[in-house]
């Protein structure tokens, strides 16, 4: 991939990240603990945090959750372009995390819908939020290890 896609996919993450920001917050003034992408659940817990929403932090949560099925795309081709090589099986590791995100997503997604029906895939989706940061982390130091990599090339 170009340097100049590249670039532009980390300013949209950027862009996304602020909008995230501001919706978190905005979500938690409202009422409740934030979402669930960002800390330690099981269903019993997933639950609890749904529940602790209004009726507008519910439909504000569903609506973050939409632009959070944009993020990993994005974050997926940048990740996946940073890591390309030709006949390399690393480039894998961020479409999985992708698929892991959208995975979470789909999860939470169906649990705010069902609301108040528990439907007993809160541990699931942490399981999935788990793989997605683990596999994202890889990445990430699978990365500045391929940078290192070619800089000490530089010098040599």
């Amino acid at each position: 991939m170009k340097k100049s896609f590249l670039w532009l996919l980390f300013t949209v993450i950027i862009i996304l990240e602020v909008v995230f920001m501001i919706l978190i917050k905005e979500l938690t003034a409202i009422g409740g603990y934030g979402i669930l992408d960002s800390m330690i659940y099981n269903s019993d817990k997933a639950y609890e945090v749904i529940s602790s929403y209004t009726s507008e932090g519910i439909t504000l949560y569903k609506q973050i959750q939409l632009l959070d099925f944009i993020f990993p795309l994005i974050y997926g081709m940048l990740l996946f372009g940073l890591l390309y090589q030709p006949k390399s099986k690393l480039i894998w590791i961020p479409i999985l995390a992708s698929v892991m995100d959208y995975s979470e997503n789909l999860c939470i997604r169906a649990m705010l819908t069902a609301y108040p029906k528990e439907l007993g895939i809160g541990t699931l989706s942490f399981i999935f939020t788990v793989f997605k940061f683990l596999l994202i982390f890889i990445s990430v130091v699978l990365i500045i290890y391929k940078r290192v990599k070619l800089k000490k090339r530089e010098y040599i």
